[in-house]
């Protein structure tokens, strides 16, 4: 495994009766010998969203070089949607190693994780 994905979540929970967004931190590392290509994936569920309004689901990036034990680290913001609920919520981070150009993926790691949501 030559990337590795780490997550974290400040505040630990999102509390409804506060409004407050929760920061999602994400850092991708490559852990091997070469040098890397890679994509990431960021879908969060259809109950949470990374703008304020409630639209985007979903965020892409491109690394062309990643060179190794370099780590890259991605912040966003969560919120709510107006009819969130109490309960967890899955957030799918996806990491790919691309061969020369993104077309082609040579690995993919995926990792899943879920953000609790308090009232």
């Amino acid at each position: 495994m030559t990337l590795s994905i780490s997550s974290k979540f400040f505040p630990y929970r999102l509390n409804l009766k506060r409004k407050e967004p929760v920061e999602f931190r994400i850092e991708v590392a490559n852990r091997g010998e070469k040098e890397k290509k890679v994509s990431l994936q960021i879908l969060v569920s259809r109950a949470l969203a990374l703008d304020k309004s409630g639209l985007a689901n979903n965020a892409v990036y491109k690394i062309d070089s990643l060179k190794p034990n370099e780590t890259k680290t991605f912040v966003h913001t969560v919120f709510p949607k107006q009819f969130t609920g109490a309960g967890a919520y899955p957030i799918q981070i996806k990491a790919m190693e691309h061969y020369q150009n993104y077309n082609y993926a040579e690995r993919e790691y995926t990792k899943n994780i879920e953000l609790m949501v308090d009232e």
